[in-house]
């Protein structure tokens, strides 16, 4: 491990920052404890090396149902913590490694506006670059799930899985005058070299997860729905938003 002191100017702004790079072995379904008490930074950047998702929480007790941020294979998270933070724990789904970068930093103002400000600025947590939405969960029969509403342009990337063994998924959206949902054909599958825009899927189970990416408008909001009911199982749609910095 190497720390490095570096000053910097930011906007105007001289910051002082102690960073760390280090890479952490995960085995799958096993949770690894990562530990910052010698520092106590107040970012964190977490890219995902492995081949499966990775359960990031600040309870030792992280699982596939019990954590606080989701990383997807191959994606890059990166957190705020306001007050700093001692440890985090790190649990995948496949075995592989995770790069974590820390460092203690002035807060930049202009990120925190951009960062879920759902908790309070008082919390552990100011907020996220990324912010995790879940649009069904555990869902067995048809139905509309948990649309999700921008606050500013976004990109959200989502995982279809679960037990089901078939499932019929349309892709809609409704804009914020009229708020009636339409068809949306979805641009990037992620891993699909042949893939075409698509207004809906059958496929996602926990078997053959699919991840798809799509553009999101300032105010507009988006659901999965799910127009056939699943069979054998149930069906789960998670992943998060970031902000489109132009």
């Amino acid at each position: 491990m190497e720390f490095v002191r570096v000053k910097r100017k930011n906007r105007g702004v001289k910051v002082e920052k102690t960073f760390r790079e280090i890479s952490v072995a995960l085995s799958a379904g096993v949770s690894i404890p990562i530990n910052f008490s010698d520092t106590r930074p107040n970012h964190i950047v977490i890219t995902n090396g492995s081949t499966g998702t990775v359960y990031i929480s600040r309870s030792a007790n992280v699982g596939t149902s019990n954590y606080d941020y989701m990383v997807l294979p191959g994606q890059r998270f990166q957190c705020i913590f306001g007050m700093g933070i001692n440890q985090i724990n790190a649990i995948g789904v496949d075995s592989g490694s995770i790069g974590v970068q820390s460092y203690e930093a002035e807060l930049d103002p202009v990120a925190v506006a951009l960062a879920n400000m759902g908790d309070s600025v008082s919390s552990t947590i100011v907020g996220s670059l990324a912010n995790q939405i879940t649009l069904q969960s555990n869902a067995i029969d048809t139905g509309t799930g948990t649309p999700h509403t921008s606050l500013t342009d976004e990109t959200l990337t989502f995982t279809i899985s679960g037990a089901s063994t078939s499932r019929t998924i349309i892709f809609e959206i409704a804009d914020p005058v009229k708020g009636v949902y339409q068809n949306l054909a979805l641009p990037t599958k992620l891993g699909d070299t042949t893939y075409t825009p698509q207004l809906q899927t059958a496929g996602g189970s926990d078997t053959l997860p699919e991840t798809w990416q799509v553009d999101i408008p300032a105010n507009f909001s988006f659901r999965a729905r799910i127009s056939v009911a699943p069979v054998g199982g149930n069906v789960n749609i998670s992943g998060y938003t970031k902000a489109v910095i132009s």
